[in-house]
């Protein structure tokens, strides 16, 4: 959910989707690699994407990395550790636990789920 206010806003917003289709993937993708991808210094990234979005950047990275999955576990016949892994965690417990606290229910039972 972005709250975009004017067309800088929007194209700012449209550079992230831009530069997260790209760089999200990689698990070493961190704030510092965002920020720079960005022209921009931690602190601005975080107020511009806090503003914007209501999340400190490095948890929108993290909701980012698990709307990917969430499309990954309705789409792809790849297995759940494989998919946590393709997002860019590498920490299987850790992906786990970060997608059950945003869908109530882990990978695995999201992906039987048949409710999307």
């Amino acid at each position: 959910k972005y709250i975009a206010k004017s067309n800088l806003d929007k194209k700012f917003l449209t550079k992230v989707k831009d530069i997260l289709d790209k760089e999200l993937v990689e698990s070493s993708f961190n704030i510092e690699d965002f920020s720079k991808a960005l022209g921009m210094s931690r602190m601005q990234l975080h107020r511009k994407i806090k503003a914007l979005t209501g999340l400190p950047a490095s948890e929108f990275i993290r909701s980012q990395r698990l709307k990917l999955a969430a499309q990954l576990l309705k789409t792809s016949t790849i297995n759940i550790s494989q998919v946590g892994y393709s997002v860019g965690f590498n920490d299987h417990s850790y992906f786990d636990k970060c997608f059950k606290e945003v869908y109530n229910c882990t990978p695995t039972e999201y992906s039987k789920r048949k409710d999307f």
